[in-house]
């Protein structure tokens, strides 16, 4: 640690050095404002237009090293996303030095504010996600993959007061300045790069595109929502093998009860998908991404603004399991967790108070009855011709008036009360996310069509085992039986495989009855018509479909 201090010391006072020299006969070094494995960043004055630029110093006497800068610097300095840093100019100094000219930011990194904020709410993560995958789609479209996508490089600065404009820095400096190959040791076996966003195909020197950035925003947005990035080790090593193996953690290892009821289910879902070690399963562009984050949540506005069961909160979309008084459901769930069906209104019943009121409600019953009573003894002393009026059994009001008051029941009459509905806790339900590889298959209760997975559904945590059959054109149909059980949690995965149909094992043909004995003349008669050589049966005639594959067998 001593060692590595001192390293850093070391490079400080060097960068420091350039404090108040002029790098092309223009720039005007300012002061330093950060420096790192690849260089350093100043703050600097371009001469000629009197005006405030960043300037990014890289130390380099590789020619081939500066030939690449230069090749992907002049593709950056095309971009023109308001999402994304605007770059001025490049070059080479005398000395051999690359320089790289960007417009001044005042702000913050995300990474700041991820370490004084977070988590963050979803609509700000949200929107902050939006603005880099709008950035990032324009350098996609121009062939240009960032391979560093982490907080270090989203800058947030105020505009029109937004205080979370982006501006994404450092596209394809990167790779131009450390070489094809993403993950580098140097000879003490430290890595160059930043593990902890690194996509497994980086990791894995396999062959990257445009969604390594995708998987890279995938872990920031987790990070922005939990606080925290979702693979953490004691070592680079422990790191690189959780990104490279591990699947993406579930919010709810990461965030409170309270925390996690605040993030819609799909938007969870979204930014695991992201986060799959197969390129093929994530969202294939930055559009679709930003789609789906802002689906998710517009859903989930929608659901609240209107009253209605929210599909992603974990006690909001409730399916008792008793009936409720007054209804019946009619519909299943959508795959966002809405009824596909009304409920239809069955007999009409009165509104029931809640458990207190009611309580209250008697003790003053009684009260007002027993003074009717003896207001109506004494109204019989006077009035012997007129008979009294009795308390009513059922107010509507605290204070009924005589007419309102029905004949008092005999005092040996018992009285048979109605029983309370039984009321369901709504944060007490079990969030059920269905799951199937590959998606899409249509789920079955009996007969009746649910929805298509992936299907979001809450059941009551004392709930029998739930029995579906899924069923996806080409596979197999599946079915399956899912246990409740509270102990794993409020929100909670299942995950099934179909089996393609092509890979089910053949079965043998029947075997055919034995044929019967032929006669001496049928035999003779089959000499004579037979070949001198032995009919061999053709493969392709017994088997009409495609070959099994041997390691299937």
């Amino acid at each position: 640690m001593d060692a590595m201090a001192s390293s850093r010391d070391q490079r400080r006072a060097l960068y420091e050095k350039l404090v108040g020299q002029t790098v092309a006969d223009r720039y005007e070094i300012v002061s330093l404002m950060g420096f790192g494995g690849m260089g350093a960043v100043y703050e600097a004055i371009q001469r000629n237009m009197n005006r405030r630029i960043a300037l990014k110093y890289i130390p380099s006497h590789n020619p081939v090293t500066a030939a690449r800068f230069e090749r992907e610097a002049l593709t950056v300095s095309q971009l023109r996303h308001p999402n994304t840093v605007t770059v001025f100019d490049y070059g080479q100094t005398d000395d051999g030095f690359l320089y790289l000219t960007m417009e001044m930011l005042a702000g913050r990194t995300l990474t700041e504010a991820i370490k004084t904020e977070a988590p963050l709410s979803p609509q700000r993560a949200v929107h902050i996600a939006s603005q880099i995958c709008r950035s990032l789609a324009e350098a996609h479209r121009n062939g240009i993959v960032h391979r560093d996508v982490k907080p270090d490089n989203i800058f947030l600065i105020e505009v029109d007061g937004d205080p979370d404009v982006v501006k994404v820095l450092d596209f394809g400096i990167a790779k131009a300045v450390g070489g094809e190959d993403d993950v580098q040791l140097t000879g003490d076996g430290r890595i160059v790069g930043t593990p902890r966003y690194m996509s497994p195909e980086q990791i894995l020197s396999q062959s990257v595109d445009h969604r390594s950035d995708i998987y890279s925003l995938g872990c920031i947005i987790f990070e922005m929502l939990c606080g925290e990035p979702p693979f953490q080790g004691p070592t680079t090593t422990a790191l690189m093998i959780s990104h490279a193996q591990d699947p993406p953690p579930p919010f709810a290892e990461r965030l409170s009860e309270s925390a996690l009821d605040m993030i819609p289910l799909d938007l969870e879902h979204v930014v695991r998908r992201t986060m799959s070690k197969d390129p093929g399963a994530r969202p294939q562009t930055t559009d679709e991404l930003r789609d789906e984050l802002e689906a998710a949540l517009r859903l989930h506005q929608a659901n609240l603004a209107a009253g209605l069961p929210s599909p992603t909160s974990t006690g909001n979309h409730f399916a008792p399991a008793a009936a409720t008084p007054g209804f019946a459901h009619t519909g299943g769930f959508t795959g966002t967790g809405n009824f596909t069906g009304a409920a239809a209104p069955m007999a009409a019943a009165p509104p029931q108070a809640p458990p207190e009121a009611r309580r209250s409600h008697k003790g003053l019953i009684a009260a007002v009855v027993l003074a009717l009573i003896v207001v109506a003894l004494l109204g019989a002393l006077v009035l012997r011709n007129q008979s009294a009026q009795a308390p009513a059994e059922h107010l509507a009001t605290p204070e009924p008036t005589p007419s309102e008051v029905a004949p008092v029941p005999m005092p040996d009459t018992p009285r048979e009360e109605a029983p309370e509905p039984t009321i369901v806790a709504v944060n007490d339900s079990v969030t059920l996310r269905l799951l199937t590889d590959p998606p899409g298959a249509t789920i079955f209760e009996g007969d009746a069509e649910l929805g298509t997975t992936p299907y979001n559904l809450s059941v009551a945590p004392g709930s029998d085992a739930l029995a579906y059959r899924l069923s996806l054109p080409g596979y197999e149909s599946l079915d399956v039986r899912i246990p409740i059980d509270p102990a794993r949690g409020a929100r909670q995965e299942m995950s099934f495989e179909l089996q393609a149909e092509e890979e089910r094992p053949r079965r043998r043909p029947a075997r055919r009855p034995p044929s019967p004995k032929p006669t001496p003349m049928e035999e003779a008669t089959a000499e004579d018509d037979s070949p001198t050589e032995p009919r061999r049966p053709s493969i392709e005639l017994l088997d009409d479909g495609p070959r099994p594959k041997v390691n299937r067998l």
